[in-house]
């Protein structure tokens, strides 16, 4: 992952990068989407995002994210807040090893978001079989992150509470095992870009495995689980 991370920009709300095994792919794969879309328009339908289910689309909007560490952000951003259309990147199928992803992000209002929450990004296998899900929920005035291995499994939750509008870098895992029910996903919040893979802020192997790997995904679930991002 040391590579990788030296090689990434701003993610999601900036742009996005997918990092693919070699196992699966043949060579290393890195999928870097700086977002550089018309401002205004819809996310949903260019480049290699798909849209999944209807109402509010998710908009491409300027500027973009930074982190220390990381090489400067080019392109543009995506914002969404409530329910809505999920915007799905199609990658090539992944069927073992590790799939990485990263992002940047940053939460500006709660909005509606409740202490109970909902997740808003991961990666999937199609449009309905979703995994490494990320989490946010509302945490006096600020929120808490939280994972699961699948969008149905137990949710952990970190103690940090994190402020609005800062700029959080997440990295996500998910490991396609050979047995079943023992792929694991792990997350890194805030990791040091350019160091050693660290000890993961949360790894779990409970829950159902995906089948494969070959979506990145963006949830807009509803006013009470998806603040404005």
């Amino acid at each position: 992952m040391i590579k990788q991370l030296q090689k990434l920009g701003a993610v999601v709300v900036a742009s996005c990068a997918l990092l693919g095994s070699s196992d699966a792919l043949g060579q290393e794969a890195t999928i870097y989407e700086p977002f550089d879309y018309s401002v205004g328009s819809n996310l949903g339908g260019q480049g290699s995002w798909v849209n999944v289910n209807s109402g509010d689309e998710v908009i491409i909007v300027e500027g973009n994210l930074s982190y220390n560490k990381l090489n400067a952000s080019s392109g543009r951003s995506v914002s969404f807040v409530g329910g809505g259309i999920d915007p799905q990147f199609q990658f090539p199928q992944l069927t073992s090893g590790p799939a990485y992803f990263s992002l940047l992000f940053k939460v500006s209002d709660l909005a509606g978001l409740n202490e109970s929450g909902g997740y808003f990004s991961g990666l999937a296998a199609n449009s309905t079989s979703l995994g490494a899900a990320v989490w946010l929920r509302k945490a006096g005035e600020g929120f808490n992150v939280g994972f699961s291995k699948r969008s149905n499994s137990e949710v952990v939750w970190l103690n940090e509470v994190h402020e609005l509008n800062s700029t959080i870098l997440l990295v996500g895992m998910y490991k396609l095992m050979a047995g079943s029910g023992d792929d694991i996903v792990s997350f890194w919040v805030n990791p040091i870009p350019g160091t050693a893979e660290s000890t993961s802020s949360y790894t779990s192997a409970v829950g159902s495995d995906l089948s494969y790997v070959e979506r990145f995904f963006l949830r807009q679930d509803s006013n009470i689980k998806t603040p404005r991002l």
